[in-house]
């Protein structure tokens, strides 16, 4: 029975979160065990996700959800309830969340056209671009993290796209 199964691995990925929280090297040295539980009870709840045919459900409620988790996990302030909270409700309500944008987002030209060439983003953006682009800032004295990240963010991602297009094509 998939709700039994469920209940224990439950159980079991809680009595595990609290056995890591009590900070005992041998488990904090060797954490797989719980980490293959706390994978096993991903999986029942993807298991439950598709045969209850959740997936074809009204997003609307997964993503208030989501969005409250988020605001809650982010504002806790004890480390095992945020811990708790994070792996054990965030990260499946997360996982369905982001299942729903997908189908959302599915055909969206320029997200298909950022796939196509994340590659080349990836190998030149950090390593090239970005570092170039924050130095002269930096240099300049025009640098203000959270006013232009997100400019310097586009910039070296379509300087990453032109500098592909003209020199490795």
């Amino acid at each position: 029975n998939s709700s039994h199964r469920f209940i224990f691995y439950f159980a079991l990925a809680i009595s595990w979160e609290v056995i890591i929280g009590l900070k005992i090297p041998f488990i904090n040295n060797n954490p797989y065990p719980v980490k293959f539980i706390y994978y096993f009870f991903i999986y029942e709840l993807g298991c439950i996700f598709y045969s209850k045919k959740l997936y074809n459900s009204n997003p609307k409620p997964v993503m208030i959800l989501y969005i409250l988790l988020l605001l809650a996990t982010s504002l806790m302030k004890s480390p095992l309830y945020t811990r708790l909270l994070y792996e054990l409700i965030f990260v499946p309500i997360s996982v369905m969340a982001l299942y729903y944008i997908s189908l959302k987002i599915n055909h969206n030209k320029l997200l298909i056209y950022l796939g196509k060439n994340s590659l080349y983003i990836y190998m030149l953006h950090e390593p090239l671009v970005l570092s170039v682009i924050s130095r002269y800032l930096l240099r300049h004295g025009l640098y203000r993290f959270g006013v232009l990240a997100p400019i310097i963010a586009i910039l070296s991602i379509l300087l990453s796209i032109v500098i592909y297009n003209c020199l490795i094509r």
